[in-house]
């Protein structure tokens, strides 16, 4: 167990919320337009250089996500935060999740020529039904003039009232009093604290995504350096705590229902539990 709370492996996802603010009204969302109370932040752009040089001094070659509790888009400068980020962190996957209602054609483009790898559009319909600027994207997606741009792009149809986690306990449709699934994951630990780092508009680095509020704050990126936070006390004592006690003491963790574990991450720790049980075999199983 020390070995996973000791190690000294980087972070394979970065979000990076530039703006603090969305302009939905999902019933899923603690910061949705009608329901945030998060102080306005906008991230200066000294300091989005400053994260992306780090990034870039460190070969960074992992997930870049120029969101996360936010609608990009908001952010004025985002296209040319893209671009900032691809130049210096050439070997990173940089996505993008959208509502896509502040989003054309011209727009997209111009946002996967500046370096986005993919974007997610979320068209939230209650109908079910491509929203009209959307509708537009699709059809034109579908041209031969943007051949090419169609693979970088996925368009999700859904439903404003949808529930699903209930970010640690904030979720406003799914309340923990009345949604009990967390009791299953109290002695759970959680993959995230060993993978994901968040840094909100001030610098602020947050527990992790389902942290929408941002009631825990792990360092400042403003002071500190990104691998010093990562590698730093707070996040050790965190995956000492999650290995060893689980979710149950912990702020914002003990009423999350978010399992936080993906086909992906259980195929990972399997071949670490074969590596460990069978070093000296040379027969490893097939894993699909």
């Amino acid at each position: 167990m020390s070995h996973l709370i000791n190690n000294n492996a980087l972070f394979s996802i970065i979000e990076i919320e530039t703006i603090n603010r969305c302009n939905g009204t999902c019933a899923f969302c603690p910061v949705n337009s009608e329901k945030d109370k998060r102080p306005f932040a906008k991230m200066e752009e000294s300091l989005f250089r400053k994260i992306i040089d780090e990034l870039a001094g460190l070969d960074y070659s992992g997930l870049l996500g120029l969101q996360s509790n936010n609608e990009p888009y908001l952010d004025k400068r985002i296209i040319g935060r893209i671009a900032h980020a691809r130049r210096m962190c050439p070997k990173s996957f940089i996505y993008m999740y959208t509502n896509g209602t502040l989003l054309d054609m011209e727009m997209l483009v111009e946002s996967i020529d500046a370096g986005l790898s993919f974007v997610t559009i979320d068209n939230y319909n209650d109908e079910l039904k491509l929203n009209d600027n959307i509708r537009k994207i699709v059809n034109e997606l579908e041209s031969p003039q943007y051949a090419g741009y169609s693979d970088k792009v996925l368009v999700s149809v859904r439903k404003r009232n949808e529930i699903l986690s209930n970010r640690g306990g904030t979720a406003p449709n799914k309340p923990p009093e009345e949604y009990r699934l967390y009791r299953h994951f109290r002695n759970a630990g959680c993959l995230l604290p060993f993978k994901q780092i968040v840094v909100r508009p001030t610098g602020e680095i947050s527990l992790c995504c389902q942290d929408a509020l941002g009631q825990v704050t792990m360092g400042d990126a403003k002071m500190q350096g990104l691998k010093e936070i990562w590698d730093g006390p707070l996040y050790k004592e965190l995956r000492e705590r999650l290995l060893k006690r689980g979710r149950k003491d912990l702020l914002v963790c003990r009423v999350c229902d978010d399992p936080a574990v993906t086909k992906s991450d259980l195929k990972m720790f399997l071949r670490l539990i074969y590596k460990k049980l069978l070093p000296c075999s040379g027969k490893r199983p097939v894993m699909a």
